[in-house]
């Protein structure tokens, strides 16, 4: 199969968010099956104090096109007469989406007309793109729409709008999105389950699950990890406060109480992490083998996974978690030990419990600290922390498996809107 395809995503390369690097490798491997892409996206220095790879960009770089937006007001301005209105008329939303919507989907409208594309896709997050995507729909209803989710919205946990105008503008938007859309991707059927029950059974006939991928030719472009006689336990990604480690930090003081554990010993958060962590090291007297580093640039964060012992999945506490962390696929790249600090019924807890790696509830300090102890004496014996899965046990995460069950998706939208043309 073969086709043209638009996609509008806010973040992409040089740009390092879970999104930007799910987005780009799978436009990759539907270029390698004759796909030609062109992506509406936001300027990269738009985000300041995101992490950036140059060199992950140049990678990508043939496998797309990109055509770059600006919505900052302070660096490009709205137009004079725009700008007056909003004295009197202040935009829906702040000046930096409101502007982001505005001129993206003028791009995109000039770009349906040019390009003739044969799909549309949106990308979130943020969910804005999908309201964009909603109008480009208004305007070509003909043009087959794929609005890809990933995670929860108004259903998510960390959905928490106070003001109940917005939040109920936004389950309309929700609402309008399903509808309107010729067909919806989530990341995982109990994300598709906890989304779709609230809305007509019909409409479940539009949700497919196609998972995240990754990208192994990746590692071509790593340097091997030096060796090392210290237990090196990583997580790299940025760490957020409803998923703060606290109890695996305090499970981790506990163990040092071992001198020969503690001598060797390095644990390393690679990303933001959040000031109670920080406040946790210092005051639990870890700071000696926990290190709490800045963001790096993605492909020096492979590097640093491939160099370590033993890789943290780190998700929030809840009864049960839909959510599918792309980090987790990244780390299966890497075919190194995984410990998940993750609900004990959830999406993580499946997918790395079926693989064999070792799942802790995140409150579950002791159960974190025999743990890592385990992992640790796995370690010294010679052994691999955790067991590792078959290369044939993590084929469905490779990205070309996951780009032909997107593509069946792409033909799904086009057989779905060729249906209401006639």
């Amino acid at each position: 199969m073969s086709g043209k395809l638009l996609a509008l995503a806010w973040m992409m390369p040089p740009l390092v968010f879970p999104r930007s690097l799910q987005v780009s490798r799978l436009l990759r491997a539907l270029h390698r099956r004759d796909w030609r892409s062109r992506v509406v996206t936001v300027v990269p220095a738009a985000e300041p104090y995101a992490a950036q790879d140059a060199r992950l960009a140049e990678i990508y770089r043939d496998s797309y096109d990109l055509e770059h937006v600006e919505p900052r007001e302070e660096v490009e301005p709205s137009e004079l007469w725009r700008r007056a209105c909003w004295r009197y008329w202040p935009p829906q939303e702040p000046v930096t989406p409101d502007n982001w919507v505005r001129r993206s989907l003028a791009v995109l409208r000039r770009d349906v007309r040019a390009l003739r594309p044969d799909v549309f896709v949106s990308f979130a997050q943020p969910w804005i793109d999908h309201v964009v995507g909603l109008q480009l729909k208004r305007k070509f209803p003909r043009l087959p729409w794929v609005a890809h989710f990933s995670d929860p919205w108004v259903d998510s946990p960390y959905f928490d709008v106070p003001d109940p105008v917005k939040r109920q503008q936004a389950i309309e938007r929700e609402r309008a999105i399903i509808e309107a859309a010729d067909a919806v991707i989530f990341t995982t059927t109990e994300t598709a389950d906890l989304v779709m029950a609230k809305y007509p059974a019909a409409w479940r006939d539009k949700v497919h699950v196609v998972g995240h991928g990754f990208d192994a030719e990746l590692l071509s472009a790593v340097a091997p990890p030096p060796c090392s006689d210290k237990f090196r336990i990583s997580h790299t990604g940025n760490i957020y406060g409803h998923r703060e480690p606290i109890a695996l930090l305090r499970a981790l003081a506990t163990l040092a109480t071992d001198g020969d554990i503690r001598r060797h010993l390095a644990v390393e958060f690679v990303g933001h992490a959040t000031p109670g962590m920080r406040e946790a090291v210092e005051q639990l007297g870890i700071g000696d083998f926990v290190s709490l580093a800045p963001n790096v640039p993605y492909l020096e964060s492979l590097a640093l996974g491939q160099a370590s012992d033993l890789l943290l999945v780190v998700d929030a506490p809840a009864e049960r978690s839909v959510f599918f962390p792309s980090k987790i696929v990244d780390y299966l790249m890497l075919r190194r030990p995984i410990l998940a600090v993750t609900p004990t019924v959830g999406v993580t807890a499946t997918v790395l419990g079926d693989l064999g790696f070792p799942t802790v509830d995140p409150a579950d300090e002791v159960g974190l600290a025999l743990a890592v102890r385990g992992a640790f004496e796995r370690w010294r014996s010679g052994q691999a922390a955790a067991p590792l899965p078959s290369d044939q046990a993590i084929r469905r995460f490779d990205i070309g498996e996951v780009a032909a069950q997107f593509e069946a998706v792409l033909e799904f939208a086009k057989s779905i809107a060729a249906g209401r043309r006639r």
